[in-house]
């Protein structure tokens, strides 16, 4: 029933809604038995605020019988922005959150019967585009390339410059040389494997691309620290053959740096990144 113009939206008489509430009333046993009542409108009913509008007040005056018939706890609807608020109309608490597209939005707590009116906060935005510099620390986990994925779309995006980090312990013992690199050239072999593969995927972004040794932890916090990083991306779980699964230092990366960390939970979703990581990419359910 919203709107001036009839055409706008689909009208039905007084009668037909009456109708339909009597037999939810009569039928409906989660209607008739919920300790709490709480009914949804597209519209406003007609009130002194909520419902105003830039051409005066827009709401129905059909929802007011129903709900001073049906005594709802709470009604929540839509409605003209400018009319966002909270009313008592008809005995009922009435709740207009305002427009999702400008940010507000609302948490109604029907046990204490509270209602708080919210706004997403305007520094989001420019707070994000202000990612000048990301750094993806892969270990050849699903996360870590679905990390990648993120940080590729995020780079294209902003523009931002993008460093891509590995990093593998040699050995748990101590070892001089040529004992040490000796041990340490496979793995340090395997690390540049891995960042070459990631970067065929990357051929329209400029990138730099380091292997670190030593602790993953440390390693990508130390790399942080000497590009700048606006923002780290990672995986949650690591599961790749590199010696130091990045799965298990996230926690320690979260709690250290100094920039948002975002962490993958997921495959990667393009089928592309199948073909370089051997991963299958994630399918929706």
């Amino acid at each position: 029933t919203h709107g001036k113009d009839p055409s706008a939206a689909i009208q039905f008489p007084d009668w037909e809604v009456a109708l339909a509430f009597e037999q939810l009333g009569a039928s409906n046993a989660v209607f008739q038995l919920g300790q709490r009542r709480v009914l949804l409108f597209a519209t406003p009913p007609h009130a002194e605020h909520i419902d105003l509008g830039p051409h005066g007040h827009e709401g129905s005056e059909r929802l007011n019988p129903i709900i001073r018939s049906w005594q709802p706890d709470f009604v929540c609807c839509g409605g003209p922005a400018g009319g966002r608020g909270v009313e008592m109309i008809e005995g009922a608490t009435v709740v207009n959150p305002g427009a999702a597209e400008a940010g507000a939005w609302a948490i109604i707590n029907v046990e204490r019967r509270t209602v708080r009116l919210l706004s997403l906060p305007e520094q989001i935005l420019p707070e994000v585009s202000r990612f000048q510099s990301i750094l993806v620390a892969l270990d050849d986990s699903p996360q870590s390339w679905r990390a990648l994925e993120l940080a590729a779309g995020l780079a294209q995006r902003m523009q931002a410059r993008l460093t891509l980090v590995t990093a593998f312990e040699a050995s748990d013992r101590v070892l001089a040389e040529p004992y040490h690199r000796a041990e340490a050239e496979p793995r340090m072999a395997a690390a540049e494997e891995l960042l070459a593969r990631a970067q065929t995927y990357l051929p329209e972004l400029e990138i730099e691309a380091d292997v670190l040794e030593g602790p993953p932890a440390d390693a990508i916090l130390r790399a942080a620290a000497a590009h700048e990083i606006d923002l780290i991306v990672m995986g949650a779980r690591g599961l790749g053959p590199v010696r130091g699964a990045l799965g298990s230092v996230s926690q320690r990366v979260i709690h250290q740096a100094v920039c948002p960390v975002l962490l993958a939970r997921e495959a990667p979703k393009s089928p592309g990144l199948s073909e370089i990581s051997h991963v299958e990419p994630a399918t929706a359910a």
